[in-house]
């Protein structure tokens, strides 16, 4: 017979493997942490810096920069252009170069018709054939603003074929041994209560009171906290997505596009009884989303007309952007001053502030910049860069962000210092209970959950940190103080119990094939910090730099 378990296993598989694989390969970091790494033996900026022995001149490095932005931006991502995300591309440019020459020395390469194969995934139709004038427009126009040539982006593609090929053979060589899977099974299968004790730094703020001095003192060593970001101000022109601007001959909507328009949103016409809603019950819905992508596409193509017309063409009269705008009958609008935290006054579009700060003197007008509803074209009218603030203008933030961190530690040290005394009065024979009640703990529980559970709709923000360690602590075990950005908190485990042999047996493949991701991931990651040592690069902590959707 069926249990209920197994029913849920097999109706959630999809699913479960995807929690399993955060659960168990990615490393549970619940500890805050700043700063940013910067390359050994070199500029913030990884010029100089020694690989293999060699230097790395400040014309290769651009180079190589240019290629891993192009690549973070043809997988849709992009950096921020802040000090602390210059530093992380650097970092990562140079791992990046060591990463390759290892391939070299092993004798990995890549094939030309590999390259090509590669190179045409990212210009090819739903049906894998080659959309060659989307692919001219990438070499003639996309290529030269960014200052590659099509050599360039062969050499990406070249590489990154190259890393492929090195990681999965270092990935074979992962190992797995029946007695890890079997303890990993149970690890996950089993159900758990536990409590957690919290320790919040909003709790102690009151008893925080810095003198004048300490604020001063504060301001003086983290200046940098303060300082006022660079700020920019644009001129822009809006092409709207509107379905009333689609031409007469692309107005109708054939029974070929709606047909092709269902079969490729048919997953979201799927009811829980994993039927499909015919086509006539959604048909006027899709209409609708065909006629918003055909204006979407109209409102592109005049945007990258406009943005084409702007490039000179030699021997040739250039019009200016204001010019141009006027010609195409489009308003030209500006901006007040704003910075890269912010969005733009009045346009709640993201990626139209990340447009505007990848603008300079020698770059000043963007590529489109898409939205749900409109596109844009950009244009730097001035730029005012970041510098100090003084004292007294930021006194409030300064004031804020002191008592933050004397809190902070307060909840921490606090938190360490009843854990052990709880620990100690377990160990005279209280009940986890009594000894909370003397302490004045506030613990909360939570029970019968297993790592193959999905957390409530509404649980709390922390849960997913106590579920975590729950699943390594022993019954009446207290873990480690864990430390997180708002303070910390420890867990003790009340309860165990195993799943049935028949659920073990169930999920036991599923739950290998996670550990051998994970063994994979992890001789990957050693092999990737061997080639560093070997290259002689040293970076301090991995910096998180500010990665945005394009």
């Amino acid at each position: 017979m069926i249990t209920k378990f197994q029913r849920f296993i097999d109706r959630h598989r999809t699913w479960l493997f995807m929690l399993l694989l955060v659960i168990i390969i990615i490393p549970f970091v619940c500890m805050d942490y700043a700063g940013y790494g910067r390359a050994a033996r070199g500029t913030g900026d990884g010029s100089g810096a020694l690989v293999y022995g060699h230097k790395i001149n400040a014309r290769d490095l651009d180079h190589a920069k240019r290629r891993f932005k192009l690549r973070m931006q043809m997988n849709g991502k992009g950096i921020r252009p802040d000090e602390r995300s210059e530093a992380w591309l650097a970092e990562q440019v140079l791992r990046n170069l060591a990463l390759v020459e290892k391939a070299e020395s092993m004798g990995i390469t890549a094939a030309d018709e590999e390259v090509v194969g590669d190179a045409r995934r990212y210009f090819s139709d739903k049906n894998g054939q080659l959309n060659q004038a989307a692919y001219d427009r990438f070499i003639q126009e996309i290529l030269p603003q960014r200052g590659l040539t099509e050599a360039g982006f062969e050499m990406l593609i070249r590489e990154d074929i190259m890393l492929r090929k090195m990681m999965m053979l270092v990935a074979s060589t992962a190992k797995v041994t029946p007695q890890q899977s079997s303890a990993l099974v149970t690890e996950v299968t089993d159900k758990v209560t536990a409590s957690a004790c919290r320790f919040e730094f909003t709790d102690y703020t009151a008893r925080v009171k810095p003198s004048e001095a300490d604020l001063q003192g504060f301001y003086k060593q983290n200046m940098d906290r303060f300082r006022t970001p660079e700020q920019a101000r644009v001129a822009y022109v809006v092409f709207p997505v509107d379905p009333t601007n689609i031409p007469q001959d692309d107005q109708a909507i054939s029974d070929e596009e709606l047909k092709a328009a269902y079969e490729a949103r048919a997953e979201l016409f799927r009811t829980s009884d994993g039927k499909s809603k015919p086509l006539k019950d959604v048909a006027e819905l899709l209409r609708h989303d065909i006629r918003q992508q055909k204006a979407h596409d109209v409102a592109n193509r005049r945007a990258t007309d406009f943005t084409v017309k702007l490039i000179p063409e030699q021997g040739k009269p250039q019009l200016s952007f204001e010019e141009l705008a006027k010609k195409e009958g489009v308003v030209v609008k500006e901006t007040d001053f704003f910075n890269s935290n912010q969005l733009a006054p009045g346009i709640q579009v993201p990626s139209f502030t990340h447009a505007a700060f990848k603008l300079s003197e020698d770059n000043p007008i963007s590529d489109v910049v898409p939205s749900e509803s409109a596109v844009y074209v950009l244009k730097l009218l001035a730029k005012k860069p970041s510098g100090d603030s003084p004292f007294e203008q930021v006194r409030e933030s300064v004031k804020s962000a002191l008592v933050t961190s004397l809190a902070l530690k307060l909840a921490r040290e606090d938190g360490e210092k009843k854990r052990e005394e709880l620990e100690n009065l377990l160990g005279t024979g209280k009940t986890f209970a009594q000894a909370s009640a003397e302490l004045k703990l506030k613990p909360q529980t939570f029970k019968n959950f297993s790592a193959m559970d999905s957390a409530p709709a509404k649980s709390e923000p922390f849960e997913g940190a106590v579920r975590q360690v729950s699943m390594k602590l022993s019954i009446g075990s207290v873990g480690k103080f864990i430390p997180t950005v708002t303070g910390g908190l420890f867990v003790y485990v009340s309860a165990r119990e195993h799943a049935k042999f028949e659920d073990l047996v169930k999920v036991e493949p599923m739950i290998s094939q996670m550990l051998v991701q994970r063994e994979q991931q992890q001789v990957v990651r050693d092999f990737e910090k061997s080639v560093m040592d070997e290259a002689g690069l040293k970076f301090e902590r991995p910096s998180s730099p500010l990665v945005i959707d394009e």
